[in-house]
């Protein structure tokens, strides 16, 4: 008899599974995989877990993303940042600054891969305040030279109607990025001011020609 040895564990194949389902918003299916998992013990594992949170996100079921994540039995940062940035990435915003708030009420203090998400989610719901707080938390933790956490804060401020401080934030880039110089022009169209398009172009030339 042969034996067959897969490179991959089979958390892995469940977590392709999970990612199909949740794709498809086959929801009774992820359902009943849920449940196999609970029953032969794979659920508690984190890449399960996180997956299987984004699964019931995706389907819309958010009382179901919480319950899960209320079951996990050792809550990390990573965790919670999953938490917020699944909510986040499917335009439940509310619910990811709430999120957002326990997670800082347990303590834990925002990083470079939370705060992308809590500023989509500021920016929706064009709470400036919170979005400022964050810019704050950016220079004094020197995230500035993360071009997602730059690019969050433009879209931000272009969202929230502060186009010109959402141009301060691109200036004051060492380098500039594809993304944030996207967001950035997006932010310009967004408020129809045709009269930046010459110099955006101008900049989006330099940047290829780099």
């Amino acid at each position: 008899m042969h034996c067959f040895h897969f490179s991959q564990s089979p958390s892995d194949w469940y977590v392709k599974i999970i990612e199909t389902y949740a794709s498809n918003r086959a929801l009774q299916l992820g359902k009943r995989l849920h449940a196999h998992l609970i029953i032969n013990g794979l659920a508690r594992s984190t890449h399960v877990a996180s997956k299987l949170i984004s699964f019931y996100t995706e389907c819309r079921q958010i009382c179901d993303a919480r319950k899960l994540f209320d079951e996990i039995p050792k809550r990390n940062t990573r965790r919670w940042i999953v938490l917020v940035g699944t909510y986040a990435r499917h335009s439940f915003h509310q619910e990811a600054m709430g999120v957002f708030c326990e997670m800082q009420r347990e303590g834990l203090e925002p990083n470079k891969f939370v705060i992308p998400s809590v500023l989509k989610a500021c920016g929706h719901l064009l709470d400036r305040q919170t979005g400022e707080k964050l810019h704050a938390v950016v220079v004094k933790q020197e995230f500035e030279s993360d071009p997602f956490v730059i690019s969050a804060l433009i879209d931000m401020y272009s969202k929230c109607g502060k186009i010109n401080k959402a141009r301060k934030v691109f200036d004051v880039m060492v380098e500039i990025d594809l993304v944030a110089m996207n967001t950035m022009v997006a932010g310009y169209v967004q408020h129809r001011l045709d009269f930046h398009k010459p110099m955006m172009i101008q900049m989006s030339l330099n940047y290829s020609n780099r």
